[in-house]
Formats: structure tokens, sequence, C-alpha cells
């Protein structure tokens, strides 16, 4: 990502894409994991956030809002391996990508495992 400041900014963009994105679907119902407990405090915080970032939160903040029946969560890198794997990817190829019917072959693995667990 240009202009990014730090993985924080960077976690921040990334929230705020996949709530535009579940928006313009029209999606309403989902839940949302992020590894990034910096990121997940600051957006489920009533307290307003006066740093760099502070308008990127509320806008985050704002999109969960709209929704009622979307929620963030914080969970470890080890319990997400599947958005791990697609960031990294995305990181080393620097190119925008999105799978919506097929998932990529390098993380069909990781679903399985995922899948198996509910």
């Amino acid at each position: 990502m240009d202009f990014v400041s730090s993985p924080l900014h960077a976690e921040l963009l990334a929230l705020k894409n996949g709530l535009e994105l579940l928006q313009a679907m029209n999606i309403t119902r989902a839940t949302i994991e992020s590894d990034c407990l910096v990121a997940v405090q600051a957006i489920n915080s009533l307290t307003p956030d006066l740093s760099p970032l502070g308008a990127l939160i509320v806008d985050v903040q704002e999109l969960l809002a709209a929704s009622l029946d979307i929620k963030l969560s914080h969970v470890p890198r080890q319990a997400n391996t599947v958005a791990h794997r697609l960031a990294s990817y995305s990181f080393e190829c620097n190119v925008h990508l999105e799978w919506f019917s097929i998932a990529p072959e390098f993380i069909l693995d990781a679903l399985l495992y995922d899948f198996n667990r509910i």
C-alpha cells in the first residue's frame, strides 16, 4: 500500500476496505477477525482517538455502526491462517487481487483446516 505509515495504518485501511466491500455487496451479517489487537481496541473504544489515525478509526467505526450485524473481534494470528497468507501474498506480489468464487491454491489447506474447526 502506498503512503502507509505503519502496520496499524495498513490494518485499519484493510478493515475499512473490507467493510466497504461488504457494504457494496449488500452483506449485512459478518464477523471480521483481525490479529491486530491495537486496531480492534481502537475501533471498539468509546474514547475518541486523537492520533494521526483517528479519522480513519472513525471511518471504520461508522462503517461498523451502519450495519448492526457486522462484528469485529481480535483473534491470534495462529487462528487466522487464511487472512495471514492472503496478506503475505498480497504484500509480496504488490498487486490488487480479489477472489470471489474460487479460492487461490495456496490457501486451500488453511480453508479446509478452518472449516473443520467449526
